[in-house]
């Protein structure tokens, strides 16, 4: 993994700036983060200057630029830009961010435009190197996901592995347990299914029909396994009473966006996932193809 310097540029009101500056980091990344731009710093505010400050005229305003705390503020800001050798502009967020990451395009340093359904479209965002809808996209734009994985998919797997990573034939009665494989080939699937009775018709006593599929076994990944929506309905179940949505009208999560979460927690997760190496052993497969419903008829045995 490279590890980058990142400038992350967005707006105070964005509460999910702090999100993106956290998984950076837990990314391995060095992050600025503008609220906190030093240990007792909680960053720049035209408040300090002015609790009035939303009233100024443009004179006032241009005077302001040049008070002590509106210069060190922008010293800081600035100083992090020069440092950096990326940015992240999250949306949505104003004119600052916005003439921050021109900055850095107009430096040719590496930009990300992190944005979300809704946002009004821009032509000029093409200065950017990407434009990106989730974070796990910004860490695939900087290179973060799967390099040490794919560096280990490299290297010859050890030999309790590699039936794992070969693609084989399996065989079921129901298209979810497969009992039947690891077969090398269709007709060897096939052949084995019918010597062990797999779907056969106990009615008619003259056919048999299975589901023969092509997999590789692979290790999941945790972070493919966590559905948002799903753990929010887990959530609400473990902390609703019986008559709650009788007597509120509502769940006390309907706020929570599941979507939002998954996007945080998978993102999370891949990180640990790859700055570890873990992965999950499991018998669900990791990929199939070429699956195919057989019948196979033959006379009804007396007896």
């Amino acid at each position: 993994m490279s590890k980058r310097r990142i400038y992350v540029a967005s707006s105070w009101r964005n509460d999910k700036q702090p999100h993106v500056v956290e998984l950076l980091r837990m990314a391995g990344h060095e992050v600025y983060d503008f609220k906190n731009p030093k240990p007792g710093n909680t960053g720049f505010s035209w408040s300090e200057i002015d609790p009035d400050w939303q009233n100024w005229t443009a004179k006032q305003y241009r005077e302001a630029l040049d008070h002590p705390i509106a210069c060190q503020g922008y010293t800081f800001d600035m100083r992090a830009m020069e440092w950096a050798d990326t940015c992240v502009l999250v949306l949505p967020c104003g004119r600052s961010a916005h003439l921050e990451a021109g900055w850095f395009a107009g430096r040719g340093k590496h930009t990300i435009i992190l944005t979300q359904d809704g946002e009004e479209p821009e032509l000029m965002a093409l200065m950017c190197n990407h434009i990106v809808s989730s974070m796990s996209e910004v860490l695939e734009c900087l290179g973060t996901p799967d390099e040490d994985l794919k560096a280990q998919e490299a290297a010859a797997p050890s030999s309790s592995e590699e039936a794992d990573q070969r693609w084989q034939w399996w065989a079921s009665d129901d298209e979810e347990h497969y009992s039947v494989g690891p077969c090398a080939s269709k007709e060897e699937a096939i052949q084995s299914a019918m010597d062990e009775g797999l779907g056969f018709n106990y009615d008619t006593k003259e056919s048999q029909t299975f589901h023969v599929v092509e997999a590789l076994k692979g290790n999941p990944r945790l972070s493919e396994l966590f559905e948002g929506p799903y753990w929010i309905e887990q959530l609400e179940n473990g902390v609703l009473c019986d008559d709650y949505n009788d007597r509120a009208g509502h769940g006390p999560c309907d706020h929570i966006d599941g979507k939002e979460v998954e996007q945080v927690v998978k993102t999370a997760l891949r990180i640990w996932e790859d700055r570890t190496g873990t992965r999950l052993r499991l018998y669900n497969f990791g990929k199939v193809r070429n699956g195919e419903w057989i019948t196979k008829t033959f006379e009804a045995v007396d007896g």
